[in-house]
């Protein structure tokens, strides 16, 4: 669904029924420190994936990972956001 491309009329009623999510989401990510991060491979080894196939995931679901030197990192602001996401979809 691309929210650009529906008639008027249709984008209030995705508003209506999604703002209260996406509210709720960035809610929950702002009590979360902006500075703390989480290695990428951690949450990887923990869903028993790659920590490329994960940050491709991640990608996906909207999150914003970035790597220093080697490692893979996502700000757990973000990861919040991602989680939300990922239980929307699956629902």
């Amino acid at each position: 669904m691309n929210f650009a491309n529906l008639p008027p009329g249709d984008r209030w009623a995705i508003l209506d029924r999604e703002l209260p999510r996406m509210i709720a989401n960035h809610v929950a990510a702002a009590s979360v420190d902006p500075s703390d991060e989480v290695p990428v491979a951690e949450i990887a080894a923990r869903h028993g994936i790659g920590e490329r196939a994960m940050v491709n995931r991640l990608r996906v679901l909207g999150g914003k990972p970035y790597q220093l030197g080697t490692n893979w990192f996502i700000r757990r602001k973000s990861l919040v956001t991602v989680l939300e996401s990922a239980e929307q979809t699956t629902t």
